[in-house]
């Protein structure tokens, strides 16, 4: 017997439907086609085919049909409306292939409506854009939200939503959103585009919300701060600031103050890193973020310890070492209790520093000092410039030009494994304030740890079909 595929086909042709007949014929061809250039390597090669579908195959007769009804009596706005179904339908069964197709022809038809329908074509635009961007072709996702975005800004009266809100607005979010993608494309191989793709999301992002465009500031100084742009960076972080107090929004306002703090201390500005990191710890403890306290105070500490603030920095890291083990807090990067250790002991360690360095100059003070009393004492004084070095900077080696790489390295290996807490230290990093950055290594991490927002600082929602 006939197949319901040759069965549908030859239905519309004995009905008159020949314009019909050809599509549906064109698309079993196209079907075929493509299964065949992916191979039987390929699961798309054993999926059901759309003409062994009863249901789909009904879907496709009855909405051509209304669609080639409506083009004899010259009304667009109908068959928009029967390939939307179309698209719509193979949309929600996964026949993305099917589904393009459909919005393609939407937006075809769209051209020829009338003045009072032309909504249709920024809709078109819409959904063309949107099935772009969930193939990541987020070039050609943003031509078509680009056009609906004009065709919104240009309709009068506004368009709105059954739901009461406005396609500019939509199309500002759409961009913004997209704009983002393409500057973490770009990122790698051109900075500068990427920065210009970002301005563009905060111009798009400004007709969406208040956080919206907080949360464009963030980004662009996220980007700043990577290309060590420090003082453009703490200009973004301190609008993203303002626009997160403003709003209330305790998550951003944090976020914002850890930036901040990472930008001043790139600029050496420990005082007003400082600053920021209290007011970190106050807000964080505000929203019971305990993981975001604990990084708080840990920094803090490091901070304090480098500015030579020992009883303070001993305190501070004391308080975080209990929260890290007793909390039992983890991060995405550092399994933290171990860090935490580490920083203490050191912590406690200089603080125990100008006792020690007086009772070691005491020995060349007392009866009998030998030669060889003298050669210690400069040997613990040169041990303890190295370990300065680690915390302020660069260490000069002394007679540099005598010595070799090999020495250095022995003296260092040697030196490094005291006190037991050298491996913990590799596992936690280097006592430098400012190697904090990881909490904002990437571009568009828009929220401090806890936040629904996810990585590109969108909400994960996409945005309905229109």
């Amino acid at each position: 017997g006939k197949s319901a595929f040759q069965v549908t086909c030859l239905e519309l042709l004995e009905d008159g439907y020949h314009k019909s007949f050809t599509e549906l014929f064109n698309l079993n061809e196209q079907e075929k086609r493509d299964r065949e250039v992916a191979g039987k390597d390929s699961g798309y090669y054993y999926d059901p085919r759309v003409s062994d579908s009863d249901e789909k195959l009904d879907q496709l007769k009855t909405f051509l049909k209304d669609a080639e009804d409506a083009k004899r009596i010259n009304d667009m706005g109908r068959v928009y409306d029967a390939y939307l179904n179309l698209a719509q339908y193979f949309e929600e069964t996964q026949d993305l292939w099917l589904s393009d197709r459909f919005y393609q022809l939407c937006l075809d038809s769209s051209k020829d409506l009338r003045a009072g329908e032309r909504q249709k074509e920024g809709d078109a635009n819409a959904n063309i854009g949107l099935a772009l961007e969930a193939r990541e072709k987020f070039s050609e996702a943003a031509k078509h939200f680009e056009r609906y975005f004009e065709l919104a800004s240009r309709a009068n009266p506004p368009w709105y939503t059954m739901s009461g809100d406005n396609h500019v607005k939509i199309a500002a979010e759409h961009l913004s959103r997209v704009y983002v993608s393409l500057a973490e494309e770009a990122f790698e191989k051109a900075k500068e585009r990427s920065i210009q793709y970002l301005k563009k999301s905060l111009e798009k992002a400004k007709k969406v919300s208040a956080q919206a465009e907080g949360l464009a500031f963030f980004r662009l100084g996220n980007i700043y701060q990577k290309t060590d742009d420090h003082q453009k960076a703490i200009e973004h972080h301190q609008a993203y600031l303002e626009r997160s107090r403003h709003t209330q929004d305790n998550k951003g306002t944090a976020a914002a103050c850890e930036a901040l703090s990472i930008a001043y201390e790139s600029l050496k500005m420990w005082e007003k890193a400082e600053q920021y990191l209290e007011m970190l710890e106050k807000v964080a403890e505000q929203n019971d973020d305990k993981l975001v306290v604990g990084r708080a105070i840990g920094r803090l500490g490091q901070l304090k310890n480098m500015l030579g603030k020992f009883e303070k920095s001993v305190a501070l890291l004391d308080r975080s070492y209990s929260m890290h083990t007793f909390e039992r807090l983890r991060d995405e990067h550092h399994a933290v209790p171990a860090t935490a250790r580490t920083q203490y002991g050191m912590g406690k360690g200089n603080a125990q520093l100008d006792s020690m360095t007086a009772s070691i100059l005491a020995i060349t003070t007392q009866p009998g000092a030998t030669a060889v009393d003298y050669a210690a004492v400069e040997t613990i004084k040169e041990l303890i410039r190295w370990k300065d070095s680690r915390i302020l900077g660069e260490y000069t080696y002394p007679d540099a030009a005598d010595t070799d790489d090999a020495d250095r390295d022995a003296t260092t290996a040697a030196t490094v494994n005291d006190g037991g807490g050298a491996e913990e230290g590799k596992e936690g990093g280097q006592n430098s304030c400012e190697s904090n950055g990881d909490s904002h290594r990437n571009l568009s991490e828009a929220v401090v740890p806890g936040s629904e927002t996810d990585a590109t600082g969108n909400n994960g929602s996409s945005a309905e079909v229109h």
